[in-house]
């Protein structure tokens, strides 16, 4: 029956349309989910960077440290001998004054 082919044929043609607007759908959504792959490859990965970036800043951030300990010590140090050279400066002043004093005296008595 050429009746009955045509109907067949006709949900046939029905079913493949169907067919193709399912894979077309899986193709759109195989394709979003790669792209959200990528996506979240290319987070993995900023991620990883920062991690990298946050651990140099705090090796910075140590070394950094160690050289302001050393910088206060030095200048603790020094500031030290800054004092012992004003108080030996004055010990020779007060030697050089006396020694003048007595100087003075001397030529007072001549």
């Amino acid at each position: 029956s050429l009746n009955q082919q045509l109907i067949d044929k006709d949900r046939l043609s029905r079913r493949v349309q169907e067919l193709e607007v399912e894979l077309e759908n899986a193709i759109i959504s195989r394709r979003a989910a790669d792209e959200r792959n990528r996506e979240r490859e290319g987070n993995d990965t900023k991620l990883l960077q920062f991690a990298k970036e946050i651990r140099l800043l705090k090796e910075e951030k140590v070394l950094l440290e160690q050289q302001r300990t050393s910088l206060q010590n030095t200048i603790t140090q020094l500031e030290s001998q800054l004092h012992t050279i004003g108080e030996d400066s004055r010990g020779r002043l007060r030697e050089a004054l006396s020694e003048l004093e007595i100087m003075k005296g001397e030529r007072n008595h001549l």
